[in-house]
């Protein structure tokens, strides 16, 4: 796909500007190496790789954002990897507006310090009408096979030290492993590694479907404990451990005490925002559903007591809930609640609605589009690296355009 260190802006809003970014043996975009070294210059140049946009791409999938009929790496036609990979250290990246579906492994995957970025208003496993399934993590070629079961098959997957990222307004669906993954460790498979993933926000996301546990089940898997999807119900956010500390400074997600037709109660960590969701519509009760539709939020009391008002529920609904602290660390989802078909009887004023909503930042606009040309077929051979997937011929451009508010624009190298 396309390879960038530097800050460039991939993409923008209006539609004929859009990228087509599919086909690929690995990722679709890849962000990564902070700083990025120019070393054909004298002296060698050092750019940091930070505020790069990539607004409104369809990635994995055709220009229409659906399904990409062509054989090959995926059974859609993706993007054989992730979607988007940022790594090594980058920040203040912003991915927004695009269909990102259709790909091999993860939607998304931030790896190793990634920082104060932002993804928010994409589609991640649906086509472009928000709606058609069209999941991640779908490849079955053998080849891959092993590597894509160890990094996963999920929406969004933050690992390895990555901090202050903001996941809001998105929607992850229907994707083969969790929704949201976030990871403690420094790698997917060393325990003793463990990283400080922490201060990540996951705010008003329509997360549902996620977790095809029968799909799993169908592949073998290599005699070692991966990042799979569970058969708990609990597919929408997960916190993984490695080493003893779980991620977001292991926050705990609130629990729902009542759900009533027009307001929900329950306690979650003192002075928290808490948003409510309807579950899951494959959810089941005491279950830790995922969110499918956002219904309100609330700042718990210095008591973690929270009583939030709702409109719009139906009478046996399920209810689930997240908790997010004051430095930004998202729980997973609460344990499903069922709706009980009448008003709340007790008294006591709702509380107010958290006063530091996420927001998303504003994204410069591009002047540039791209076209992205697939990479041709791997050798065959299995590479002996355990992490980057075999090479593959090389192309060299200039960027032309910066973000307005960045400093005049340096040479960037984007790898093809």
């Amino acid at each position: 796909g396309t390879r960038i260190g530097g800050n460039p802006t991939t993409g923008q809003p209006d539609a004929m500007y859009r990228n087509v970014i599919a086909g690929n043996y690995s990722d679709g975009i890849e962000i990564a190496h902070s700083p990025y070294v120019i070393e054909t210059t004298t002296p060698p140049q050092s750019y940091p790789t930070e505020d790069t946009y990539i607004i409104g791409n369809y990635i994995g999938t055709n220009a229409r954002g659906e399904v990409l009929n062509r054989s090959g790496t995926s059974l859609t036609g993706g993007n054989g990897s992730n979607g988007v990979t940022l790594e090594d250290a980058v920040r203040a990246v912003v991915i927004r507006g695009n269909v990102i579906s259709g790909n091999g492994d993860n939607g998304i995957r931030l790896w190793s310090r990634i920082t104060d970025s932002e993804i928010t208003e994409n589609k991640i496993g649906v086509a472009e009408d928000g709606v058609t399934p069209l999941p991640n993590g779908i490849s079955l070629d053998p080849y891959q096979n092993y590597a894509r079961l160890r990094k996963g098959r999920h929406g969004i997957y933050i690992i390895g030290d990555s901090q202050r990222n903001k996941i809001i307004n998105n929607t992850i669906a229907h994707n083969k492993g969790y929704g949201v993954l976030i990871n403690n460790g420094y790698t997917e498979y060393q325990a003793q590694e463990t990283r400080a993933t922490d201060y990540n926000t996951i705010s008003r996301n329509s997360i549902y479907n996620n977790g095809d546990w029968d799909y799993f089940n169908a592949i073998p898997k290599p005699p070692r404990e991966f990042p799979y999807a569970e058969p708990e119900l609990n597919n929408g956010i997960k916190f993984k451990d490695q080493g003893g500390d779980l991620p977001n400074l292991g926050i705990r997600p609130p629990t729902i005490t009542a759900a009533y037709l027009d307001r929900v109660r329950g306690t979650a960590c003192n002075n928290c925002a808490v948003e409510v969701f309807i579950a899951n519509p494959s959810g089941v009760a005491n279950a830790r559903g995922q969110g499918a539709v956002f219904k309100g939020s609330a700042t718990a009391d210095a008591s973690g007591n929270f009583i939030i008002a709702i409109s719009g529920m139906a009478a046996g609904e399920l209810i689930t809930a997240t908790a997010t602290d004051a430095e930004g660390n998202t729980s997973e989802f609460s344990v499903n609640a069922t709706v009980e078909g009448r008003n709340d009887p007790g008294i006591g004023t709702p509380n107010p609605t958290p006063t530091t909503i996420p927001t998303a930042t504003q994204a410069p606009t591009a002047t540039m589009a791209t076209t992205i040309q697939p990479t041709p077929p791997p050798p065959t051979s299995r590479p002996e690296d355990d992490d980057p997937l075999p090479p593959s011929p090389t192309a060299t451009m200039t960027a032309t355009t910066q973000p307005t508010s960045s400093p005049p624009a340096t040479p960037t190298l984007v790898t093809a």
